[in-house]
């Protein structure tokens, strides 16, 4: 395998395991956004215990990626073995990009030629200066010494960066994911990666290895999200399950379905038309409970009424 296949293999690999973690930073900022941070009632917990398996795969799988990156036929070790393809560019490597020069006024054309042999002058002074960085920061006792060519020890050093940077990643899939329930008698609690924790562990793995694809091959890592559907339209349709136990329940517990019905036939009305008008609702019943609570402290029924959540305010529509 050429260092070029090694590099596009890793990504690819890398990409398809971040793909959990952009539904779930849009369910998380959706989340917020629906119950304002407030406590919430569950009312389907097998997509709510779905989300967390989500959550365990994208452990599991990014620490798998990076064990066997680590491993002896890993990534690391493989880059040393191609050390030979990974050859850090001089300028005269560098060409400035074909293009045309188009002025508002008129032009000479010896004067165009001119501006030309300076702005590609300038692309290949900025795109090596950019080259040189990613190469001393991905390589930092390169610029200790006289000789620039990277060494296998150099690489050594980058595999022992990389393996602190997922060493948390390691350590949650082991504790909390996929041998939680292994030596039960000895475990204790474990602090598990949030999601912006992940999005920085990934940037940061992505960073080593957009650095060396630069150096290799002149290109950027592709970091696209590659689900197929609108991650923000599918949060919001799970959010809704979760809180209020499917759309079904949801149109008849704010009166949706009889507004639906009720509207004149030139008048469409779907349910997403009347969604933020109920969680508006159902926000303002429960800070009207919480301000009767503050003022009635120790009226009868207080210690129920402190139970309520904001999807627990009645609609009017329960009995009907």
């Amino acid at each position: 395998m050429t260092l070029k296949e090694l590099i596009e293999q890793h990504e690819n690999t890398l990409i398809r395991i971040k793909m959990r973690l952009f539904f779930l930073l849009s369910f998380e900022e959706e989340l917020i956004k629906i119950t304002r941070e407030k406590p919430f009632t569950i009312r389907n917990d097998i997509v709510y215990r779905s989300i967390f398996d989500i959550w365990d795969m994208l452990i599991i799988d990014l620490a798998s990626l990076s064990k066997g990156m680590l491993g002896r036929g890993g990534f690391f070790n493989q880059f040393k073995a191609n050390l030979n393809q990974f050859k850090p560019k001089k300028k005269t490597d560098i060409e400035a990009p074909l293009g045309t020069i188009h002025s508002v006024d008129p032009l000479p054309q010896d004067r165009l030629d001119e501006i030309k042999v300076e702005l590609d002058a300038h692309f290949v002074e900025m795109a090596y200066r950019t080259h040189q960085k990613q190469l001393f920061d991905l390589f930092p006792n390169l610029g200790k010494r006289k000789e620039k060519k990277v060494k296998p020890e150099d690489v050594d050093e980058l595999k022992d960066r990389f393996e602190q940077i997922v060493l948390e990643v390691i350590h949650d899939r082991d504790e909390n994911r996929a041998h939680r329930y292994e030596d039960l008698k000895n475990k204790t609690a474990q602090t598990r990666l949030t999601f912006k924790k992940l999005e920085i562990k990934f940037r940061d793995i992505e960073n080593i290895l957009n650095a060396i694809k630069i150096i290799a091959t002149g290109i950027n890592l592709a970091n696209n999200d590659l689900n197929y559907v609108s991650k923000e339209v599918t949060s919001e349709e799970l959010i809704f399950a979760i809180l209020w136990g499917g759309n079904k329940n949801l149109d008849h517990l704010a009166g949706i379905n009889k507004q639906m019905n009720s509207a004149p036939k030139s008048e469409k009305v779907y349910g997403w038309m009347l969604r933020e008008k109920f969680i508006e609702h159902c926000h303002q019943k429960h800070d009207e409970l919480q301000k009767l609570i503050a003022a009635n402290p120790t009226a009868k029924g207080v210690d129920e009424m402190k139970k309520k959540c904001f999807n627990d305010m009645p609609t009017g529509e329960e009995k009907k």
